[in-house]
């Protein structure tokens, strides 16, 4: 992996929590309930990938750490 690859992670999922953030300020009750199962499962699979990049974040620091 490249320097940096570590703040790379980071800012992903900082992005991408961002994004479920403002998915959490959408009035759901004016949807239609199609579209509220839409934007739910879309703010999940968002979580899901904003966990991944905090994880693959916290382990490249580790090994960063272990080769040092």
């Amino acid at each position: 992996m490249t320097p940096g690859r570590a703040e790379g992670f980071e800012r992903a999922a900082d992005g991408l929590t961002d994004v479920v953030d403002a998915i959490d300020d959408v009035d759901l009750n004016a949807m239609q309930t199609e579209d509220v199962r839409t934007v739910l499962d879309a703010r999940e699979t968002l979580e899901d990938l904003t966990g991944q990049y905090r994880h693959d974040q916290r382990a490249y620091q580790r090994n960063q750490r272990e080769e040092e």
